[in-house]
């Protein structure tokens, strides 16, 4: 293993291990992935460029560190460490969706089993389950998603206070307006077993959309302090009232499917 490979990954298990990066709760979805060889011959430039970044990411210059790997990625398209890398930039941003997209790029890649087990790791963070499946080198990788089942939508009215289950869509047919619980972000609620310095907070995201348009994304935090239980989209005031249930023991988490919100709609 060349001495750079060697930097890489003390670098990459000090951060991990020192700095966790955000983490989202959502429905866990399955992906099966098949690996294929890895091939270790790698241009110095480019592993010069994702140390610059990986070093970037460390001192927190998170737009450096991703104009480096972009460029190692640009040199070298199948360089799995700097989708790794890359990744761990856009989850510390809270940008999860491009997160997860270039975790699952490393599953598809040249990658050393370290490698792609820490792509696995950030996944589990991002509520998403990776199982791999040995295949000859010469094998094409795929990756299956199975199509989920929302949950049925309700029917509400504006002033009216409604109850979602995560995925679950909120129809206000007289407005043609659509509501959907995407996922909860953040819950790092003070349990009721435990004595907190801090009461914690969570923090929920919400899609909403109007006479077909596209959807817009919306974050609201149950800490009343801050003040972002609210949101305005168009002539509409969306308030966050509850998010259920409430943590009873820290060694026990809840299972993402168990989350509900509580909104009320109302015309400015």
């Amino acid at each position: 293993m060349k001495l750079t490979h060697i930097i890489y990954l003390i670098i990459a298990f000090v951060l991990t291990a020192c700095e966790p990066l955000p983490t989202v709760t959502s429905t866990p979805t399955l992906f099966t992935v098949k690996t294929v060889q890895v091939d270790t011959a790698v241009p110095p430039l480019v592993e010069e460029y994702s140390y610059k970044g990986l070093t970037s990411y460390a001192a927190g210059a998170f737009e450096n560190a991703m104009d480096n790997l972009n460029q190692a990625i640009k040199l070298d398209p199948a360089y799995a460490s700097a989708y790794l890398y890359r990744g761990m930039v856009y989850q510390q941003q809270g940008l999860f969706e491009n997160a997860r997209a270039d975790y699952l790029k490393v599953l598809t890649l040249p990658a050393d089993s370290e490698t792609q087990a820490k792509a696995k790791t950030q996944l589990k963070q991002l509520g998403i389950e990776v199982t791999i499946n040995p295949s000859p080198p010469t094998s094409t990788p795929t990756i299956a998603l199975p199509l989920p089942t929302p949950p049925k939508p309700v029917g509400v009215r504006l002033d009216q206070t409604f109850t979602l289950s995560l995925n679950q869509e909120a129809h206000f047919e007289e407005d043609d307006l659509l509501l959907r619980f995407t996922s909860v972000l953040e819950d790092s609620r003070c349990p009721k077993q435990v004595l907190c310095a801090w009461s914690g907070q969570a923090v929920v995201q919400i899609q909403v959309q109007q006479n077909g348009s596209l959807p817009t994304s919306f974050v609201l935090n149950t800490n009343p302090s801050l003040k972002l239980d609210t949101v305005v989209y168009m002539k509409y005031s969306i308030r966050l009232l509850n998010l259920a249930p409430y943590p009873e023991d820290p060694k026990t988490p809840i299972p993402p499917g168990a989350y509900t919100i509580t909104l009320v709609v109302t015309r400015r």
